[in-house]
């Protein structure tokens, strides 16, 4: 009887690992932050900017997915790693986002 509940438990488990692995590798797919960003209403550099910053998030989402999905929770030091990896690129992205807004507000500050 012992041998017939561990098996069904198993099968359970199994079932819920399959689901939550198809689940994952649909969210894996599924990262186009980058993508929406295109049609923004909005000057092509600010735009070309913030689909830069959509690119490091969606790279960073990938990232965590995958490891996800091979290796299950990454752990604080995985975590932190990924996290510092991102960070000099949302930092770059920051910059050329916040360049692109001044030089809009500049150029219609002397249109006016």
């Amino acid at each position: 009887m012992e041998t017939i509940v561990n098996q069904s438990k198993m099968a359970k488990q199994e079932i819920s690992y399959n689901e939550e692995r198809a689940q994952m590798l649909k969210e894996l797919h599924s990262h186009n932050l980058a993508d929406r960003i295109t049609n923004m209403p909005i000057s092509e550099n600010t735009r070309a900017a913030l689909y830069f910053k959509g690119k490091v998030q969606d790279v960073i989402d990938t990232l965590f997915s995958l490891h996800y999905l091979i290796y299950r929770e990454p752990d604080d030091k995985t975590t932190e790693m990924f996290c510092k990896a991102g960070e000099m690129l949302n930092e770059l992205a920051d910059k050329y986002i916040i360049e692109s807004i001044s030089d809009n507000i500049g150029t219609r500050m002397t249109e006016i």
